[in-house]
């Protein structure tokens, strides 16, 4: 079975926010997906990618307090 998967999120954060988002498909999964999952911000945004102890796919963000911040993954 193959997977086809996109979405577009908002966040609107009055202050500077540390986030955690499990958004990506499960690693197990990956070789099942149509094309390569990118996740994208509107801005610059420092993040960091790694595995939490479930094996999930997991990224570390921190929203600047500016109206919103809109990660992105987009499928090919």
């Amino acid at each position: 079975m193959k997977i086809r998967a996109g979405f577009r999120i908002g966040y609107e954060c009055p202050i500077e926010t540390p986030m955690l988002l499990v958004l990506k498909v499960h690693p197990l999964r990956e070789r099942d997906l149509c094309s390569e999952q990118t996740l994208a911000f509107d801005r610059v945004v420092s993040q960091r990618d790694y595995l939490d102890d479930y094996g999930n796919a997991c990224t570390r963000i921190c929203c600047a307090s500016r109206p919103c911040c809109r990660p992105a993954w987009t499928h090919g």
